[in-house]
């Protein structure tokens, strides 16, 4: 999932600032039949359209089951 993250990125003409892997952890409530989840956090630099292009295929990826962009 990170390799297909950073080609995303790197295709919207972005870049990786920071990866930081938080490895595997209990999650608080059930989320689609899953109580652990894999954590990573990703530091970017990449454009507003960019952004959006990429909220768009985690949406769309089943081994993703939450995510949280944010701006600032």
């Amino acid at each position: 999932v990170h390799d297909r993250i950073e080609k995303l990125i790197k295709a919207g003409k972005g870049k990786v600032v920071k990866t930081d892997d938080w490895g595997k952890i209990e999650l608080s409530y059930v989320i689609k039949k899953e109580t652990t989840g894999y954590f990573s956090h990703f530091n970017l630099d990449i454009e507003p359209e960019t952004a959006k292009n990429l909220k768009d295929k985690l949406r769309l990826d089943n081994d993703i089951i939450r995510y949280l962009l944010v701006r600032i």
